[in-house]
């Protein structure tokens, strides 16, 4: 029973492994010129989805879908009218300096008058009166200290609503294209990162995904390798730069993903077919390739 499973295993892996050398052999095609080629899909070398940190209504989008976008600009906003005068407030405390001119003002007076006691003629005041004085002193030195502190903490208030208030400015992450927007004005959002509420792409330089080389092929390539692409119905063929080569196989097609990089400053769309034509050492290993050039 157990050598009846393992062969029916090793045929089943077998089998699995053909259909996936055939369909990768299809994906590869040969023209005219006897050059090979396979199909890449082009993709974003960037996606970025900001959303809100804080649930709030959006008051403003500022761009509109396929819009360019660069780095640091404004997206879109939310209502900022209650949180702004409410930094506005805290701004006003944290750089009013009247609450320690008011203590450093009272101690000068407690100062004055424990000198005035301890310094005059015998007699004049009570050993009390004097210790009363001194305490007085140390009091108001402590309300001095303590509104230092409240203006310290004031400012602190104020630098945290002030980025409150920033983070209700959605500005682009990236150089690139407003490919869906997802809220409007209106409408309110509450501030789950996981719900964005605009994709932005980065179509420059964009990246090729080839998913059709077996893993013999994929062996022979090197990340900064070139290889040429080209788009269809196009005639030259352009240098796509190797930048990644995935570490694990696709055991039931034998096969390996492959990204390129290709600058694009026309800001071409993605997610379209590019031919990728293979170098000689990747065609020699083409399956039924051998069994070609030896008839």
């Amino acid at each position: 029973m157990t050598s009846s499973f393992r062969k029916f295993a090793c045929l089943s892996v077998l089998s699995l492994v053909t259909a996936g050398l055939a369909a990768n052999s299809s994906a590869q095609v040969r023209n005219e010129n006897g050059e090979v080629s396979v199909t890449g899909i082009t993709q974003p070398s960037k996606r970025s989805k900001p959303a809100f940190y804080g649930a709030g209504v959006i008051g403003k989008v500022a761009v509109k879908e396929g819009d360019v976008v660069k780095p640091g600009q404004l997206l879109m906003a939310q209502d900022q009218e209650i949180e702004a005068l409410e930094l506005e407030r805290l701004m006003a405390e944290a750089n009013s300096a009247a609450r320690i001119e008011f203590a450093k003002a009272d101690l000068d007076v407690k100062i004055a008058v424990e000198k005035r006691k301890k310094g005059g003629e015998a007699g004049v005041f009570s050993l009390a009166e004097q210790e009363e004085a001194t305490l007085d002193r140390i009091s108001r030195e402590k309300s001095l200290d303590i509104a230092a502190l409240e203006q310290s903490q004031n400012k602190i208030k104020a630098r945290q609503q002030e980025a409150k208030v920033k983070r209700m400015n959605l500005l682009s992450p990236i150089d690139g294209i407003v490919e869906k927007i997802e809220v409007w004005e209106g409408e309110m959002v509450a501030g789950d990162p996981n719900k964005p509420a605009i994709v932005v792409v980065k179509n420059d330089p964009m990246y090729i995904e080839i998913r059709d080389l077996n893993t013999r092929q994929v062996a022979l390539l090197k990340v900064g390798e070139t290889m040429d692409v080209r788009y269809p119905g196009e005639t030259a063929w352009k240098k796509a730069k190797i930048t990644h080569i995935s570490p694990v196989a696709d055991a039931s097609s034998d096969t390996q993903l492959v990204r390129l990089e290709l600058p694009n400053p026309e800001n071409k769309a993605t997610g379209l077919p590019i031919q990728v034509k293979l170098p000689a050492k990747l065609v020699e290993l083409m399956p039924g390739e051998k069994a070609a050039l030896n008839r």
